[in-house]
């Protein structure tokens, strides 16, 4: 009996390399449920990382909002005196008036 001829360059099923020639649907259905698998672990990995990296760039933010306040010269609180002097010297208004200011 004579062997089948093949293209050359075009490999017969059974001589591809990586793969077993004989592959069950019981096979290819545990290799699914894996790969399923380690993509959900994946996205859930992935998804702690980015809630701790947003989580990391709120709390610098937050550092360097206060290194900038200690880095600030001490006459930038000087306005906010000059205000509430200003204030105070304003002439006051009548006792039953309410001033909301936000």
């Amino acid at each position: 009996m004579e062997r089948p001829r093949f293209r050359p360059g075009i490999p017969p099923r059974s001589g591809m390399r990586g793969r077993p020639a004989a592959r069950t649907t019981a096979a290819i259905a545990a290799e699914r449920l894996a790969l399923e698998r380690e993509r959900a672990r994946l996205e859930r990995e992935l998804a702690v990382w980015r809630r701790n990296q947003a989580r990391a760039e709120t709390r610098l933010d937050e550092v360097t909002r206060r290194l900038a306040a200690l880095e600030a010269p001490p006459d930038a609180a000087a306005p906010r005196a000059a205000v509430a002097r200003s204030r105070a010297e304003a002439p006051s208004e009548p006792w039953n008036s309410i001033v909301v200011e936000y």
